[in-house]
């Protein structure tokens, strides 16, 4: 049996662990592509918002910046650059859904 190693953390997983996460490309844009990964990584990487994380990881993300290439650091500086926009473009997302959700609920409450 071939032991594997979570993508993030590089935990030894088993398959009762592993969720298997759609790396590099993410699976609502299409990508076939999985990489094993821990519950736990997965649930940071995907379920726990970003101004939820944990101090002590900022500061590590900090002090990691250095040490990486020059590609990752401009890739990750241009990903932080657009996050204002993401979430101007979810937070407005939300707002039609519920306006939707609230005219379809106040045309069926009158009826």
């Amino acid at each position: 049996m071939k032991k594997e190693y979570c993508f993030y953390c590089d935990a030894k997983i088993t398959k009762v662990s592993s969720v298997g996460d759609h790396f590099p490309i993410s699976k609502m844009w299409g990508g076939k592509i999985t990489v094993p990964c821990c519950e736990s990584c997965h649930d940071m990487k995907d379920r726990v918002l970003l101004e939820d994380w944990p101090v002590s990881w900022c500061v590590k993300i900090i002090d990691d910046f250095p040490k990486l290439s020059r590609e990752t650091r401009l890739f990750l500086a241009k990903l932080i650059r657009l996050m204002p926009d993401i979430q101007k473009r979810s937070i407005a997302k939300k707002i039609m859904v519920r306006k939707n959700n609230k005219s379809q609920y106040s045309l069926f409450r009158d009826d």
